[in-house]
């Protein structure tokens, strides 16, 4: 017997089979592009996702999305620069009290990677949840209580990222918002969770949408200092003395917030002083200086 002749007997038979026992068999579609879905950090039960109406059917399993590493599905596509996700959880079978699905942006697909979520779960409400270093201890910012069927959006403006839950996709209530520094272009998606390593959990979300806004870089903010202001001052002799315990004190909660080193900050800061201007020690001991030396304090306004 031929090879075409047995495939043929064999969907045949399965067809029997199926009609005889009263078998549902629900057809399954290719994630279109450009979505693409895969398992993140090894979880012991593979995941699969598939098109559904107007969304995705998601199966997953993965002992969590927390702590320094993740186990889960994403079902996943690219956006660079600003921009916000939006998605309406149908469902999600309750595997865990803590089994989740929501939206997030991703910088990479390592388990241990940057991430914020605003997410549903089984049986503890929503929450915004996010690692803001790559193997960081996971931030967990709680929303209200509530199950599936319900929205998630997450909001992202250059490294600040807003969550937002809502019962109807128009009405939005704030969960929370954080600076996590990420790289221009990111992986934003559905992310799903079992919270177990040996039962997984089925979801459908759907109503998703991407919207890019802008193209606003993932950096720190521009300072403008008002140079024109202070140069006719300048002119006139005024000289600047730049606190150096303060500095370093800016530069290292600059560096915490976009994930930088304090020392690679306080050396541009200091690079890009105004002309005329100096460190000293301490902001204090600038005023004690001064005053000995018969110079008086100014106070330059700024807006």
């Amino acid at each position: 017997m031929s090879a075409r002749a047995i495939a043929r007997r064999v969907a045949l038979t399965w067809l029997i089979v199926s009609v005889g026992f009263g078998l549902t068999v629900r057809a399954q579609s290719p994630l279109p592009s450009p979505w693409l879905g895969s398992d993140i950090g090894g979880p012991a039960l593979a995941g699969s996702s598939s098109a559904a109406s107007n969304g995705f059917t998601i199966d997953a399993g993965g002992v969590d999305i927390w702590a320094t590493s993740d186990q889960f599905h994403f079902v996943y596509q690219q956006m660079t620069g600003d921009g916000e996700v939006i998605a309406r959880v149908q469902s999600l079978n309750n595997s865990n009290t803590w089994a989740k699905t929501g939206v997030m942006i991703r910088e990479t697909l390592a388990a241990d990677s940057r991430h914020a979520l605003a997410l549903v779960s089984a049986g503890k409400g929503y929450a915004f949840q996010r690692r803001i270093d790559p193997a960081g201890i996971s931030l967990n910012t709680a929303g209200s209580l509530g199950v599936p069927p319900g929205w998630v959006r997450l909001v992202r403006t250059g490294s600040r990222i807003d969550a937002y839950q809502s019962t109807n996709g128009t009405t939005w209530t704030p969960m929370g918002s954080d600076a996590i520094p990420m790289a221009d272009t990111v992986y934003v998606g559905i992310a799903t969770t079992s919270h177990s390593a040996s039962v997984a959990t089925d979801a459908v979300v759907d109503s998703f949408k991407v919207t890019q806004t802008g193209t606003t870089t993932n950096q720190p903010p521009t300072v403008n200092l008002q140079r024109d202001r202070l140069e006719p001052l300048i002119k006139r002799g005024l000289r600047l003395a730049v606190c150096n315990q303060s500095s370093r004190g800016y530069a290292g909660a600059i560096a915490m917030a976009m994930g930088l080193k304090q020392d690679e900050v306080f050396e541009e800061m200091k690079a890009n002083l105004l002309p005329n201007a100096r460190l000293v020690p301490a902001g204090i001991v600038a005023i004690n200086r001064a005053q000995e030396r018969g110079f008086s304090l100014a106070s330059v306004e700024h807006t």
